[in-house]
Order: structure tokens, then C-alpha cells, then sequence
């Protein structure tokens, strides 16, 4: 992949000021693995890394015995876990998906992974959605469905009213139809959102996740950056466009 995400509050973690830590975590978040594979006949399982001390050292500059003692420092932190085998070592990076999110480089896949959400007891969304992705334009709409443009999304809100939609802040908005508190993680993710995109597009993006009964971070993350990477702007939505 072409890049992993790194939280900002990685300098509130407790080996942030050791160079040696930093960087043996950083090698690792690196290397690992985005999806499970075979290395020469060796299952290597999405979050761990294959490595060997000796090179893995020689790479970062440092010493066996240094890299080693930073591996053990990570071990009794919890944060990986190490299982030697003939091949070399497997590191495992204990809580890697909430680190690192799964990957989405197309607009296929996003449509894929989302599709896979709506359940066989929904056929009302379902055909929502359908029929959004086959009109143009809001009068097809209303005439195809007998609803006012979007009103299905609306109706999965837990607690925001339609109205109320852009009444209240970015971050209440989420935390309400969350139904809790935003993380550090999650709340730093909508500060780079508002700096990032149209306000109404973010908002837009969580319309799509409720729909798809997905109120997850990463998701609506997605969900973003397919739509900028297609220059898919908050009128596009409006008009009924997918």
C-alpha cells in the first residue's frame, strides 16, 4: 500500500521521545501486512510482519542487541507480540485495526464493500438506493419513489431531525447519531475532514453510512476520499447522483 495512517496521538504515546522505539514501531506499522498472504509456504496474517533482526537492524541503522531490546520493550507493553519460526520472526501488531483501516483504492470496491451491508430484511433501503443510483434527477425521484429526495436517509437517524441536519456543530452531529462520545482517533479524523472537505459533503458521507447501517469512522473515511478522488462534490449528491 501506498501509506499507513499515524495518529497524532502517537506524541502522547510513552516511547514517542526514544529514536530507536519510534523507529522500530514506525519500521513495523510499515511492513506489516494490509491483508493475509503466503511467504513461502508461511501464513502471514493481516496486522504481522515477517522479519529478520539482522536486517530489520542493519536497515534502521542500530545495533542486534538495540532492536532486540526494543522489540522486548513493545512485548511487555503490550503492543506486539513475537513467534519465532524457521523463517524468521512474525510480529504481531496487537490491535492493528485500530490503527490502520482497510484499504479502498476504487470506487468498485467502496460500492462492493457497501453493497455488503444492506441486509436481506431491508428491501425498502434496498430499493432506495437503487432507484438513487438510476435517476438523475430529484423530480425522477420524488415520481419513481413518492418520497422528497433523500427522505430514506433521514429516516435511519437515530436522533437528528432533517432540519437539524446542519443546525449543530460537526462533531455533535456524529456523536449524536453515534450514540456516544467520539474517540481522540475519531474526533482528530472530522478535524482533518473539515480542513479537507465540504462541510455539507461530511455530512452527506454520514447520511451514506447510516443508510448502509455503518456508523463506523473508517467507513465514512472511505467513503470521503473515493468521492474527491471522483471530484464528487455535495451538489452532485443533492441531485439525486451517485
Amino acid at each position: 500500500m501506498g501509506y499507513i495512517k499515524l495518529d497524532r496521538a502517537i506524541r502522547k504515546w510513552r516511547w514517542y521521545t526514544k529514536k530507536n522505539m519510534l523507529n522500530v514501531w514506525i519500521e513495523l506499522l510499515l511492513n506489516a501486512a494490509f491483508e493475509d498472504y503466503y511467504y513461502d509456504g508461511q501464513l502471514i496474517k493481516r496486522g504481522q510482519v515477517l522479519i529478520g533482526r539482522e536486517k530489520m537492524a542493519n536497515q534502521l541503522g542500530i545495533g542486534v542487541q538495540e532492536l532486540r531490546t526494543c522489540l522486548n520493550r513493545l512485548v511487555s507493553t503490550n503492543e506486539i507480540t513475537i513467534q519465532s519460526t524457521n523463517r524468521g520472526s512474525i510480529v504481531t501488531i496487537i490491535n492493528w485495526d485500530k490503527y490502520q483501516s482497510s484499504p479502498s483504492n476504487t470506487n468498485q470496491q467502496t460500492n462492493r464493500e457497501t453493497n455488503q451491508q444492506v441486509t436481506s430484511n431491508q428491501p425498502a433501503t434496498n430499493q432506495l438506493l437503487t432507484t438513487i443510483k438510476e435517476v438523475k434527477e430529484v423530480k425522477e425521484v420524488k415520481e419513481t419513489l413518492g418520497i422528497e429526495k433523500n427522505a430514506g436517509a433521514y429516516a435511519c437517524f437515530n436522533h437528528t431531525e432533517q432540519n437539524d441536519l446542519y443546525g449543530i456543530p460537526l462533531l455533535s452531529l456524529f456523536e449524536q447519531e453515534f450514540g456516544r462520545p467520539m474517540s481522540s482517533r475519531e474526533c482528530n479524523m472530522i478535524s482533518e475532514w473539515a480542513e479537507t472537505y465540504d462541510d455539507a459533503l461530511i455530512r452527506y458521507a454520514l447520511i451514506e453510512a447510516i443508510m448502509y447501517e455503518t456508523r463506523n469512522i473508517d467507513y465514512i473515511d472511505r467513503i470521503l476520499f473515493n468521492w474527491k478522488k471522483r471530484g464528487f462534490t455535495a451538489e452532485q449528491y443533492e441531485k439525486g447522483e451517485r
